[in-house]
């Protein structure tokens, strides 16, 4: 039975080395492990951190852009009431414009007219012109034989 303690005393000492190269070999990759895990912290940190650079330069270009945008609507709207002003004055201007226009063809109608009653008139003033020249003819001959 010596024998028979002494395989089970060499058994559980191989046992026993077996479980120690295996508590080194787990405790290894348990620092391995660790090791890993603060690895991939300082990844999640830095990540975190440019996530969040990342994130301020976002709302810093959303907010550029919608100042551009804010500017550009400005930029459009008064471009837009000085047109609006201009094509007021635009047409306050032409209707002045008509309005003259009617006044001054008012005037050449009126011109024309009087133009026309002139005509007659002078035509008016030689018919009686030649009549007094006719009667003063008749007055000097009847002077003369008289």
């Amino acid at each position: 039975m010596a024998r028979r303690g002494d395989s089970i005393i060499l058994d559980v000492n191989e046992s026993v080395k077996q479980l120690e190269t295996e508590i080194r070999l787990l405790t290894t990759q348990k620092q391995q492990l660790l090791t890993n895990i603060k690895e991939l912290e300082d990844q999640r940190n830095k990540l975190n951190i440019e996530s969040n650079g990342i994130a301020e330069k976002m709302e810093k270009v959303i907010k550029e852009a919608k100042d551009q945008v804010d500017k550009m609507l400005k930029n459009a709207q008064e471009k837009t009431e000085k047109a609006n002003i201009r094509e007021s004055t635009t047409v306050d201007k032409l209707e002045e414009l008509n309005n003259k226009i009617k006044k001054s063809e008012d005037i050449i109608k009126s011109n024309e007219g009087t133009r026309k009653n002139l005509d007659i008139e002078g035509k008016e003033l030689a018919s009686k012109a030649e009549k007094i020249n006719s009667l003063a003819k008749l007055i000097g001959d009847t002077l003369k034989s008289l």
